[in-house]
């Protein structure tokens, strides 16, 4: 009986050791799994490259549907496998998805647009990019064919152009648009400044590490140099990337200036003058080569004129009778006043006569004996007279508020020919009085007494 039991007890034991030798056998023995390593972090380990596999295409997706195309995603990412004991705690699928995407570079496929081995833009599909150089090219053969008679005989874009697949950012991608500017500007940055009261281009150019010339260049609107309060000037001076070169023949039409004959005619005064033939211009038409590079001309050479209408002279007679000596050479005061500007040099410019400033309505008066050579609006000199006082002598008086005597009346020294005003270019009411000899300007006041 009781060996019995001891053979129970002895059995029960070893059903025992069994079991634990079958249960724990699984954990003793070693097995490899793999370390992941994102560059030089360690982030965990996987039980296969299966899983790494599959966290590649959750965060490819992933992407996608953050993107809206297909990417790819450039990670530095190793594997190491270990041999190890025990249980073992492995990343999931997801969670090394998101480690993926946060270390990795997202890229699509573009298309690179490099000039002379430089790329400049990217864009989406190839198509794009080729429509980028074709609208470029477009455009401005339009802006050569807008002037009319035009004939573009090449149109080339110097630098080695070319379309490049390649890996990009998305953010890099342009579209058409964009893509033109950035090859015809050279950037895609604007900047604006505002004239202010008293600036200039060259104070601009000055404030900013400007040539005066870069101003131009960089607002071509510009046909001068004269700007105003609150113009606004781009300072951002155009490198292009490209340069298109042109060559056109321009064909255009032309006025030949005619010749003018005059008759002399005795019985007349000088100031008696008229057309007897009207002068008709001439045309001619003339062919031209224009080299353009980006729009601005560097060379031209005629290479036809054809005349289509000859000129016809115009004929003027114009009276020669020889004034006779009316002056005596003393001259009066021509109007009651004080002289306000002198005969000479002054700030604006040089003063051909003296300014005598006198209330409007004031009489004025012919300073010598003399006919009348002229009684009308002048210019800037507003109403005014001119009269002959003979041997090369004659007295201007200009700005006048009224005209009291005709061409080719005789006055007498002292007589009132006109009143004083601010007519024309004028300040104010007065008197501007000129002396000319032989038709030449000299000081008045050298007939007057100190």
């Amino acid at each position: 009986m009781a060996r019995t039991r001891m053979r129970q007890v002895v059995g029960g034991l070893v059903a025992i050791l069994l079991l634990v030798i079958y249960v724990e056998t699984p954990y003793l023995r070693s097995r490899t799994v793999y370390e992941v390593h994102l560059g030089d972090e360690v982030l965990g380990m996987i039980p296969s490259p299966a899983v790494l596999a599959e966290a590649r295409q959750l965060a490819r997706q992933q992407a996608e549907e953050r993107v809206g195309r297909e990417v790819m995603i450039q990670v530095a990412v190793e594997l190491q496998p270990r041999r190890v004991r025990g249980p073992i705690s492995f990343l999931g699928a997801a969670v090394l998805a998101e480690a993926l995407l946060g270390a990795g570079e997202v890229l699509v496929e573009g298309y690179v647009i490099e000039v002379d081995g430089q790329p400049v833009v990217a864009l989406s599909t190839q198509h794009q990019a080729q429509a980028v150089l074709e609208q470029i090219k477009a455009e401005y053969l339009e802006e050569l064919l807008a002037r009319g008679q035009v004939v573009v005989r090449s149109l080339v874009i110097r630098e080695s152009v070319r379309i490049v697949p390649q890996a990009v950012s998305p953010s890099e991608l342009q579209d058409v648009e964009t893509g033109k500017r950035l090859l015809l500007r050279g950037t895609d940055q604007v900047k604006i400044h505002t004239v202010q009261r008293g600036q200039s281009l060259w104070s601009i150019a000055q404030a900013h590490g400007l040539t005066v010339d870069d101003l131009r260049r960089a607002n071509p609107q510009l046909t001068s140099d004269l700007i105003r309060p609150g113009d606004r000037l781009n300072l951002i001076v155009p490198r292009p990337y490209i340069t298109l070169e042109s060559l056109e023949e321009y064909t255009y039409r032309s006025l030949v200036p005619f010749p003018v004959r005059r008759i002399a005619d005795e019985g007349r005064w000088p100031w008696q003058r008229y057309v007897k033939q009207r002068g008709v211009y001439g045309q001619v038409e003339i062919t031209e080569l224009i080299r353009r590079i980006n729009g601005r001309v560097v060379a031209r050479e005629k290479v036809s004129e054809q005349l289509i209408r000859p000129p016809v002279e115009q004929i003027e007679v114009v009276g020669t009778k020889q004034i006779p000596e009316l002056g005596t050479g003393q001259l009066v005061w021509p109007v009651l006043g004080t002289v306000t500007s002198r005969y000479g040099w002054r700030r604006g410019g040089f003063h051909s006569g003296i300014d005598i400033a006198a209330p409007t309505g004031t009489a004025i008066r012919a300073a010598d004996r003399g006919l009348v050579a002229f009684a009308g609006w002048l210019g800037s000199y507003g109403r005014t007279v001119i009269i002959e006082h003979g041997g090369g002598r004659s007295t201007l008086y200009a700005h006048c508020s009224r005209i009291l005597v005709e061409v080719g009346q005789e006055v007498d020294r002292g007589e009132i020919i006109a009143l004083v005003g601010s007519t024309g270019r004028s300040t104010g009411p007065h008197l501007h009085f000129e002396v000319r000899e032989g038709g030449r300007t000299v000081d008045p006041l050298k007939y007057y007494p100190p």
